[in-house]
């Protein structure tokens, strides 16, 4: 679904145009313009991120116990690592956490050479698991899990690992599939079970473990259009018998400047349900137009095979602009072998209210198709020189249709394509991220007399934007991101000319 603020900036000209109409009829000659303030900015998003929580990692440890014997299974299974891979004699549980972290911080360092090596992969992999730090555990498993997928020690351990980052299903699946192995060591069935047991228990007992993650997003930034106003210095309007060209004032025109934002969010996992919540403002000193707040919450429910969602959003920003949307969607996923991959098709609708302006409002119904690769998969690309670790793709296609009969436009056509690329930086710590998108709108009738003779609109925008993070020294926790954005929408009609670029520094955390 699209976010609050991307709809409103999309709405902007809208906004303009249809204040401008409002003074032109009103008054035949000497028609005045009337400013719309509208905003810019992207609310936060993660392609599914996985959630932690640090008890759990005492859950895992302990239950892992039980499935594992010792490190025995693992010496025997493995075979001996070449210099300069070594890793400690000594398992990671029966290290200090403390003592651990640091051990595992100095492994870390040994990245680069050591990603074939599946002894020190393993033990990275324990060792993070031990650590709570579910997520890059999993990463080190999958590569080792690539290298030599036929060990029972590492798809158990990477079962751990993701029950740890929220997903029990996905474990549950692994451990079933490991239990029909012929080559499975008889000893581990009973534990395999009893695990398998436990987990199940935990996803449909109303008072399972809840996995939850609070995240603070700081964000310091530049933007060349901070009110995503039209790319015009003048407007020509085209009225009975005549055309009349109406000269901007420059308070109307594009304003750059700089703002500060900050976004707050919570998720958490009960079960085969996942539940999202965020808030966020932004702050602008140069123009106190841009300045908002909006609120989003979100509710899914998943199955082997079937997912449903629902979401509400809210947002106001201080020229008294409110934008309300409620959405469903519904459909079908499918996961891969290895659960690297996951793909949706389904079926989405929402309504979309411009509380302060209800003629441009709109119900929204269309067809969705997404994928999200992760650790497995995407690390086949490793080879290329990318550091690719994840990678998403989705497309959108439907309807939508007027409130009120009278919105200029009328019905429109939507359809939008969007691709994410994640992967590591210069350092291991380090990461990069680029999210690309397209997007297309045509309506069914005419905009405007007003705008060329009541020509039907047809608008593309484009949208780029390249983060890199890396953590701060000696606060994994903590992380620095320096990104730049930049967006284009083309129109037929010059009122939706848009530009923008910018570039911002943010500051982030979770726990």
């Amino acid at each position: 679904m699209c976010t609050l603020t991307r709809y409103l900036r999309r709405h902007a000209c809208n906004l303009y145009l249809h204040n401008l109409v409002t003074k032109v009829q009103a008054a035949q000659s000497g028609p005045t313009c009337q400013r719309f303030r509208s905003r810019a900015g992207t609310m936060h998003t993660a392609v599914n991120t996985p959630l932690r929580l640090s008890h759990l990692g005492r859950f895992i440890s302990a239950s892992l116990v039980t499935l594992l014997t010792g490190s025995v299974l693992y010496a025997q299974t493995t075979p001996p690592s070449p210099a300069p891979c070594d890793v400690p004699v000594q398992r990671p549980q029966d290290i200090e956490a403390q003592q651990l972290q640091s051990a595992v911080s100095a492994q870390l360092q040994q990245l680069p050479q050591c990603q074939k090596s599946v002894p020190w992969l393993a033990w990275m992999g324990q060792a993070l698991n031990h650590l709570g730090r579910y997520p890059e555990a999993a990463e080190h498993l999958e590569r080792a899990i690539m290298l030599e997928p036929a060990q029972a020690v590492l798809q158990l351990d990477y079962a751990v690992a993701l029950a740890g980052s929220g997903d029990r299903l996905a474990a549950i699946q692994l451990l079933q599939i490991l239990q029909v192995d012929p080559l499975l060591p008889k000893g581990l069935h009973a534990s395999i079970q009893q695990q398998v047991d436990i987990w199940s228990a935990s996803r449909l007992s109303p008072l399972a473990l809840r996995h939850s993650r609070i995240y603070l997003s700081t964000r310091l930034g530049y933007d060349s259009n901070l009110l995503g106003t039209p790319n015009l210095s003048s407007l020509t309007l085209t009225l009975p018998g005549q055309s009349l060209q109406l000269p901007l004032d420059a308070s109307y025109l594009r304003r750059p400047g700089y703002y500060s934002r900050i976004d707050a969010g919570w998720t958490a996992t009960q079960g085969a349900w996942q539940l999202a919540a965020s808030v966020g403002g932004r702050h602008s000193p140069q123009e106190s137009g841009a300045e908002l707040q909006q609120a989003q919450a979100s509710a899914e429910h998943t199955s082997a095979r079937h997912y449903a969602s629902a979401t509400l959003g809210y947002l106001h920003n201080r020229s008294h602009s409110r934008y309300r949307t409620v959405g469903l969607s519904a459909g079908l996923q499918h996961s891969s072998a290895d659960q690297s991959c996951q793909s949706r098709s389904g079926l989405e609708w929402q309504q979309r209210n411009l509380r302060s302006n209800p003629v441009l409002s709109g119900h929204y119904g269309g067809l969705l198709w997404q994928t999200t690769c992760q650790g497995t998969s995407a690390a086949s690309y490793a080879n290329t020189g990318l550091g690719l670790q994840a990678w998403h793709l989705s497309a959108r296609w439907g309807f939508d249709a007027p409130s009120q009969a009278h919105r200029p436009g009328g019905r429109q056509q939507q359809a939008s394509l969007r691709g994410v690329l994640m992967g590591s930086g210069l350092a291991h710590q380090h990461q990069w991220l680029l999210d690309a998108e397209i997007y297309r709108q045509q309506d069914a009738s005419g905009y405007s007399p007003l705008l060329q003779a009541n020509a039907t609109r047809r608008l593309t925008r484009t949208a780029l934007r390249f983060e890199y993070k890396l953590p701060l020294p000696q606060q994994p926790a903590w992380q620095w991101a320096l990104g730049i954005e930049w967006q284009r929408q083309h129109a037929n009609l010059p009122l939706f000319l848009q530009r923008s670029q910018g570039a911002y520094m943010a500051l982030r955390t979770q726990w």
